[in-house]
């Protein structure tokens, strides 16, 4: 799922470049105020959903990498716990 999230926020920092060239191309050239504002509006949504997909990347990262750490102590744990002890 991590990997899901990662993939929408690469998208996402690809796409902002491109908004903004086109903010210059057709907006501030053209001084076409309602693109400019339209443009902007885009970029602030494209923005908030990189931020939102960055804290789902950030929750289940952690909730995986927390699952696999909780597996390799159980792991050694009972490796250590059925030890043979020796005389």
């Amino acid at each position: 799922m991590a990997a899901f999230f990662i993939f929408i926020q690469v998208g996402c920092y690809l796409w902002l470049p491109t908004i903004t060239a086109g903010l210059v191309d057709n907006g501030i050239v053209a001084k076409d105020m309602a693109y400019i504002w339209r443009g902007g509006l885009l970029m602030l949504g494209v923005a908030a959903l990189s931020l939102i997909v960055a804290f789902g990347n950030i929750y289940y990262a952690a909730t995986q990498a927390m699952g696999a750490g909780k597996n390799c102590a159980k792991y050694c744990f009972t490796m250590c716990w059925n030890f043979p002890a020796t005389k």
